[in-house]
């Protein structure tokens, strides 16, 4: 959801910017003042919502969103033993899920899905964290950081769960 009252423009220049037409999951959009609602919805919103509104709304934009996720013909992307389920947004190492926070899930899927570009630490921050993050390696660095370990870590517990060959 993207609140069109931003501190330093309005929101509706950011709109076009968020990729809708490729990344259906950031499609709702609201507003604290009136405001022009057609003017968000040509910019390329696909749903307006005023502020304050009734948690009522809050829950059912995330029960869209949910049902958006669970699209059936999402693709799971591989890479070597490493699996990521879009639709279910579950990822497996030789058949062992790895557990991981919503925003490493969220990493991890923009890697996979642009395994064939380079991709700048700048790009990574504003597609997972947003708007205004583009300057913070720091967070980056960390989640690149905990991935990789949780990554290696299941790695490890299947690994020590074979046999041993002697």
């Amino acid at each position: 959801m993207l609140d069109l009252g931003l501190p330093d423009m309005d929101g509706t220049e950011v709109i076009p910017c968020c990729g809708m037409d490729q990344n259906p999951h950031h499609r709702t959009f609201c507003q604290r003042r009136g405001g022009d609602k057609i003017a968000a919805l040509d910019a390329g919103a696909d749903d307006y919502l005023t502020k304050p509104s009734a948690p009522e709304t809050a829950g059912a934009a995330r029960a869209a969103l949910r049902r958006i996720n669970q699209i059936d013909g999402e693709p799971v992307l591989t890479a070597g033993e490493l699996s990521v389920d879009l639709s279910k947004r579950q990822v497996t190492l030789s058949g062992e899920e790895v557990q991981l926070t919503p925003t490493e899930y969220d990493l991890l899927r923009l890697l996979v899905t642009h395994a064939d570009r380079v991709i700048t630490q700048r790009q990574l921050l504003s597609e997972v964290w947003g708007h205004g993050y583009e300057q913070e390696y720091h967070i980056l660095h960390v989640n690149v950081s905990n991935l990789r370990r949780k990554i290696e870590q299941t790695r490890r517990a299947l690994n020590s769960s074979l046999p041993n060959r002697e």
